[in-house]
């Protein structure tokens, strides 16, 4: 899907990797301050986004951590609740568990731009600025186009449909020899409940 960031169209799984965002540049990136911590912005409140925050806040707890300051996360999501693939409970149960590892988690807020060390974000028609050293886009997965031509059934967004043994045969239709593992199909049968 198409972002929309001040008029301008942005597809961000075409986007390419700034070389900044290497990592040893990363590294230095978290190094560089040493009297307070580097904030880190990820953005998207999906399954992916989730994890790389909470992968992030660990790092508070790490005795070898390479740098002097664990980073502070923050975590925007565009949606009223974490996770919403899953059932509301799944993203009231995460929201909490990102809280207590400190994560800044802001819900039903826009990304509107992106500057070099800030993030501008949007809610209920108010904008501010997150400054940060570095900030992660996990936002707007969708399914990849080959998907389309391949001939197997699929749901109303796109995605493979599987049944609760990731067959491509859900409802006793499709191909029961060919297995599809894609991060909605996973959901679905770890929780029950996401697109069949």
């Amino acid at each position: 899907p198409m972002t929309t960031i001040r008029g301008r169209s942005m597809d961000p799984s075409r986007t390419r990797p700034s070389a900044a965002c290497s990592a040893s540049n990363c590294a230095g990136l978290l190094c560089a301050s040493r009297r307070s911590p580097p904030r880190i912005v990820v953005i998207g409140g999906g399954i992916s986004g989730v994890e790389l925050a909470g992968e992030l806040a660990a790092l508070r707890t790490r005795a070898d951590r390479p740098w002097p300051t664990p980073p502070e996360v923050t975590l925007v999501g565009g949606s009223s609740r974490l996770v919403p693939i899953l059932r509301p409970g799944v993203g009231a149960r995460t929201e909490r568990a990102l809280a207590a590892q400190q994560v800044d988690v802001r819900t039903a807020t826009r990304v509107v731009e992106v500057g070099d060390g800030w993030v501008e974000v949007e809610r209920g028609g108010a904008s501010s600025r997150v400054d940060c050293a570095l900030a992660l886009w996990v936002g707007g997965i969708a399914p990849a186009p080959i998907l389309a031509g391949l001939g197997l059934p699929r749901t109303d967004e796109g995605w493979l449909a599987v049944g609760p043994t990731l067959q491509c045969f859900p409802g006793g239709a499709g191909r029961a020899e060919v297995f599809a593992c894609q991060m909605h199909s996973i959901a679905r049968c770890i929780v029950g409940h996401g697109p069949s």
